[in-house]
C-alpha cells in the first residue's frame, strides 16, 4: 500500500522498511517491469515452440509471462529469462547496426 506524503513524495513500505519513491522511478519500474515481462514470454514460447509445438509453446509463453509478476523461484525465474530476452534484444539491435541486416 502506497502513502502519500504532502511533498509529493510516495512512501513504499518494505518488510518493516520505508523507503522514498519518485514518481519517475516508479514510472520507469513499470516500463522495465513490461519489458522483462515481454521479453519472458516471447523467449519461452519461441523454445517451448522449438521443443514442444506451438500449443505448448504458446502456454509456456503465457505462463512465464505471468510468473514474472510472482514471488519466489519461479518469479526469479522467469524475471531471469527476461533479462535473457532483453540481452538477445540488445545484442541483435547492436550485431544489425554493425553490418546493417535489415
Amino acid at each position: 500500500m502506497m502513502n502519500k506524503n504532502t511533498n509529493n513524495i510516495e512512501y513504499e513500505p518494505i518488510i518493516g522498511k520505508v523507503t522514498p519513491i519518485y514518481e519517475a522511478e516508479v514510472i520507469q519500474e513499470e516500463e522495465d517491469f513490461k519489458e522483462h515481462k515481454r521479453a519472458s514470454g516471447i523467449v519461452s514460447g519461441v523454445v517451448g515452440t522449438l521443443f514442444l509445438g506451438p500449443i505448448f509453446g504458446i502456454a509456456l509463453g503465457i505462463m512465464s509471462a505471468r510468473s514474472t509478476m510472482k514471488n519466489g523461484v519461479w518469479g526469479d525465474l522467469a524475471r531471469s529469462i527476461g533479462d535473457l530476452g532483453l540481452t538477445i534484444k540488445d545484442k541483435a539491435k547492436e550485431i544489425n547496426n554493425r553490418h546493417h541486416f535489415v
